[in-house]
């Protein structure tokens, strides 16, 4: 007759609730701006679980952890089942799944020597003024893109790069500023 019937089974498996989370010797990150939507309100708030929420706390220490220098740190999860009082669903209780994330920042990653490359008729000294870290500050991605600003508002300069050096230093990372004057005959059209 050319009509089929397919049937499709789906086990949907237990139901998993939302139960909060924590993270473990440092409490006072969970007051980042980005956990406030993984907050319960209450005990009784009934939340579906969704995995996409541990990457997206997951992002959001390591970018917390690397903006205070420490570039190798580690964030894992460990989930545990909590029972959900008085609440059943097709005979089965229904069970919250707790978050607890335990973090090895590593290292801290600090400035190193600063290495200046190419040639320019600016003293050194008025070149250093510009720079806005000094060995052995943290790392800071705000200082580095703050001294690129402050070079190329000299007006001297047709390239401005400040970039870590890729070297093997592991704590302490080199920064190397390349500078190219502007050409005081080129004609700008």
């Amino acid at each position: 007759t050319g009509k089929q019937i397919v049937t499709i089974f789906i086990n949907k498996g237990p139901q998993r609730l939302w139960g909060g989370f924590e993270i473990k010797d440092h409490p006072d990150l969970s007051l980042l701006a980005g956990f406030k939507k993984f907050y319960l309100r209450n005990k009784h708030q009934l939340i579906p679980f969704n995995r996409a929420w541990l990457s997206e706390q997951k992002t959001i220490l390591l970018n917390h952890f690397q903006q205070e220098g420490h570039w190798h740190a580690d964030a894992q999860s460990e989930l545990q089942e909590l029972p959900v009082d008085d609440i059943e669903h097709n005979g089965k209780m229904i069970k919250r799944l707790f978050v607890t994330w335990i973090i090895k920042p590593g290292p801290l990653i600090t400035f190193g020597k600063t290495i200046i490359c190419g040639n320019s008729k600016l003293p050194f000294s008025r070149i250093k003024n510009e720079i806005k870290f000094n060995e052995g500050d943290v790392w800071s991605k705000e200082k580095i893109d703050l001294t690129r600003k402050k070079l190329k508002r000299l007006d001297v300069f047709r390239r401005v790069q400040v970039q870590p050096h890729q070297g093997n230093a592991k704590q302490q990372k080199p920064v190397v500023i390349t500078l190219a004057d502007e050409d005081p005959f080129e004609i700008l059209l």
